[in-house]
């Protein structure tokens, strides 16, 4: 199966245990096709030289143009929107865009009258209407096809002004309807020298991966932003409400990819964690980034080394590397003296993390 299902089965699975019984369609246990979106951590957009027009590159992992009976005309297509903010992989925008949508649904039995609330249409919704503005049209979805998706997406950004926007694929085959965020952000300008319109910007680009506690996470970062600035990173817990905790500062002074070697906390043993980076700027201004996939940090071991604070730089000099990695060799958590110590240690370490910085010049776009 193509890696680029999963996302879309697991969101299948969970919708349907979440929402309240309705008609049954033939489309029920149908798999959504998503856009897939290639790596690109910034896309800044100078208005002043470029055309207002931007294009966006997608694919799709198969076609999907054929509706069932049951099924809207419009179902199976793809709309594109843009956000004012990006968001953790734990916060889902609406599953609907559009009351008509609902309601067009309602008609064909799809759903019941009652079943979905403001909070559940893009369109109404507290907590978003204000932050999206369409990039195409609903009466402009597109066919799930080899052929669209070779022509990709334009997005005429003279309807908005200057800031840093997330993009946003949407599947529309209801009841189930799939959202897919484009990784990085889209920066736009109409006067680069302009330092008001120059907010702070930053991705964090993250392959799911698990590590054992203390050991490296790599993410991949870039930064569009009035220098110098601080950039806070910190991590939680995966879980519906989201306690963030301190990882790692640094200064940024130039634009550019920066690539950031973290170690996974050791706080965090035996669970999965989301990682996002607070940016701010010059003049105070402050963006968040959040990172694109969750991190699993495994257990400390048990019958191994157990997982201590790593040592400060410079200290423990000819104390052997098994203390200077986040974990020491010693007796297993629960097992005497040491046991107890690794235990406290999981209960009120907080681990900050080395990183190092690359930098390079400034340019409309960065892989």
């Amino acid at each position: 199966m193509h890696p680029g299902l999963l996302a879309p089965i697991v969101v299948l699975v969970c919708a349907a245990l979440a929402s309240p019984a309705s008609a049954s369609a033939a489309n029920e246990a149908h798999v959504r096709t998503p856009v897939l979106w290639p790596s690109q951590c910034a896309r800044v957009v100078d208005r002043s030289v470029d055309a207002p027009i931007v294009h966006f590159d997608y694919t799709i992992p198969v076609e999907d143009t054929e509706p069932t009976l049951d099924e809207l005309p419009d179902s199976r297509t793809h709309q594109f929107v843009a956000l004012c903010r990006q968001r953790p992989v734990s916060e889902l925008l609406p599953p609907w865009i559009t009351r008509d949508d609902v309601d067009r649904s309602v008609e064909l039995g799809l759903v019941e009258a009652d079943e979905v609330s403001y909070r559940e249409i893009l369109d109404e919704s507290t907590i978003w209407t204000d932050c999206f503005t369409r990039i195409t049209a609903d009466d402009d979805r597109r066919p799930i096809s080899f052929e669209q998706a070779a022509a990709g997406v334009e997005w005429d950004t003279s309807a908005v002004g200057p800031g840093v926007y997330s993009v946003s694929a949407y599947t529309f085959e209801p009841t189930l309807n799939l959202w897919r965020d484009r990784p990085g952000f889209v920066k736009i300008l109409d006067d680069p020298d302009d330092p008001e319109q120059d907010l702070p910007a930053i991705a964090l680009l993250v392959d799911e991966q698990a590590l054992d506690p203390g050991a490296p996470i790599v993410v991949e970062a870039c930064v569009d932003v009035l220098g110098p600035a601080q950039v806070e990173l910190e991590w939680a817990r995966f879980a519906p409400s989201l306690d963030w905790q301190a990882l790692d500062t640094l200064t940024v002074d130039d634009d550019g990819p920066l690539s950031l070697d973290l170690r996974a906390p050791i706080a965090a043993a035996d669970s999965e964690i989301l990682v996002r980076a607070r940016i701010t700027d010059a003049r105070g201004r402050e963006s968040i980034g959040h990172a694109t996939a969750r991190v699993s940090v495994l257990p400390c071991p048990l019958d191994g080394p157990t997982c201590v604070e790593p040592t400060p730089e410079g200290e423990g000099e000819g104390e052997g590397e098994g203390q200077r990695g986040g974990c020491s060799v010693g007796s297993p958590l629960g097992t005497g003296g040491g046991g107890l110590v690794g235990l406290v240690f999981l209960v009120l370490v907080r681990v900050r993390g080395r990183a190092r910085i690359r930098k390079s010049a400034r340019p409309s776009a960065w892989p």
